[in-house]
């Protein structure tokens, strides 16, 4: 049950815990109305704010006139008979003066200014700010650009987009985003979130819907294409939810680039298409991650004196290092770490190929080395102590065994064992 009051907003979203000042300013504010859902402390049931106590301490501020008090009878002035209405006045020329009085009144200029006030009062209803754009506004911070300096990630907000603070409590979003954005007049909203992480831009987009479905369980996503970020190719998600009786349309960007996997996930009300207005945020986007003095020669080595990885499980293993750069020995060893429990979350298929594919590496390997070379692996994966002089032995002779393997079938064991490298690092954050 709440500690303190909660409002609900038009668009689903919730706001609080929040003590009774809070609320009343809000209120006050024009923030919520008497129709607001809300939360009572010490309750799980939502009501309407005009349904509670509370609204009676709130009148002298809701912004509407109190009804004026009647005087009592004692206190109204006695009644006076009408003045007699002079005679100038009721005679014929009192009448045509009063005629002519009124064929000389500015009419022009009196229905002028009605007008004006009539189209003022109906400007003001058409545009004035309602409780959910004033709620945003007052989360908003004056800087519309977003720097991540630790992935490169940088986004410029168009306007009216807003950067909404970190204290805001109007979008649930994870708490590794880098930020949130909303759009007052549209009532859309989004936020980023990058991370120093070799993956695929549909792997990356896998996590980030799953992770979506689980705050939001009625999403549905409705397909999947690819597009372009500047030269970045990424995968789209077009995707329908919806919350506190309205339908949203959703999307959700995610790629990688240098070592930087990268996410843009919005929603807008649901207007008969994609999320025009969250992918005005596309074009702001850009991901420029930063270089790692020595990855590339790195990885060539590793290419030779550890051929059992690819690229990219040699990039997935040196990025879990403070340095993101690890000599061959090194990187052997740690991708032996990972692959322990990775391998066991391979499909039944898959962990029968690599079986396969190691049976024949092994094949290579002298009897009595052999045998070493499985206790090693064991200690290694125990996480014992384990020689430099060990390691380098064993690390020859994998990678004497590998260079062996025909080119597709050491192609198919550097797949399994990126894969297996992946869940095992899952496994172990």
């Amino acid at each position: 049950m709440t500690k303190g009051y909660k409002v609900r907003l038009g668009d689903g979203s919730e706001i609080g815990p929040m003590d009774l000042d809070t609320l009343r300013g809000w209120y006050v504010q024009g923030l919520i109305s008497r129709e607001s859902p809300v939360m009572l402390p010490g309750t799980s049931r939502w009501t309407t704010l005009g349904e509670t106590s509370e609204i009676r301490a709130f009148k002298s501020g809701s912004g509407r006139p109190s009804s004026p008090r009647r005087p009592a009878p004692s206190q109204r002035p006695a009644s006076r008979p009408a003045s007699p209405q002079p005679r100038s006045a009721a005679g014929p020329r009192g009448r045509a003066q009063e005629l002519q009085a009124r064929r000389e009144m500015p009419w022009g200029i009196i229905l002028g200014v009605l007008v004006l006030v009539v189209a003022g009062g109906a400007a003001y209803l058409l545009f004035a700010p309602g409780a959910e754009e004033k709620a945003i506004r007052a989360f908003a911070q004056p800087d519309r650009k977003v720097v991540d300096a630790a992935t490169g990630l940088t986004l410029e907000a168009p306007e009216p987009w807003v950067v909404l603070r970190k204290e805001q409590t109007l979008v649930g979003a994870p708490a590794e985003a880098k930020a949130v954005l909303a759009q007052p007049k549209k009532g859309a909203y989004a936020y980023v979130t990058a991370e120093r992480n070799i993956t695929t831009a549909e792997a990356f987009l896998d996590e980030v819907i799953e992770a979506r479905k689980s705050a939001v369980p009625s999403l549905a996503e409705s397909g999947r294409s690819d597009r372009t970020l500047g030269k970045t190719a990424v995968r789209q998600s077009l995707a329908a939810f919806e919350s506190g009786g309205k339908r949203f349309q959703g999307v959700a960007l995610a790629g990688q680039e240098g070592g930087t996997a990268f996410a843009l996930v919005g929603w807008e009300p649901d207007r008969g298409g994609p999320p025009q207005e969250v992918l005005r945020l596309v074009d702001g986007l850009t991901v420029t991650p930063p270089k790692v003095a020595g990855l590339e020669e790195a990885l060539q080595v590793a290419a030779s004196e550890v051929p059992y990885l690819s690229s990219i499980g040699a990039q997935l293993v040196m990025a879990q290092s403070a340095a993101q750069v690890l000599e061959p020995d090194e990187t052997f060893r740690r991708s032996l770490q990972y692959m322990g429990p990775g391998l066991k979350a391979l499909t039944p298929k898959e962990q029968q190929e690599v079986g396969e594919l190691n049976r024949t590496v092994y094949g290579f390997v002298a009897q009595r080395d052999r045998w070493k070379m499985a206790a090693y692996t064991d200690r290694v994966r125990a996480k014992a102590t384990t020689s430099t002089a060990d390691t380098r032995r064993n690390r020859e002779l994998m990678r004497d065994a590998v260079l062996k393997l025909p080119a597709p079938k050491r192609a198919r064991l550097q797949q399994l064992y990126e894969a297996a490298i992946r869940k095992g690092i899952a496994a172990s954050s």
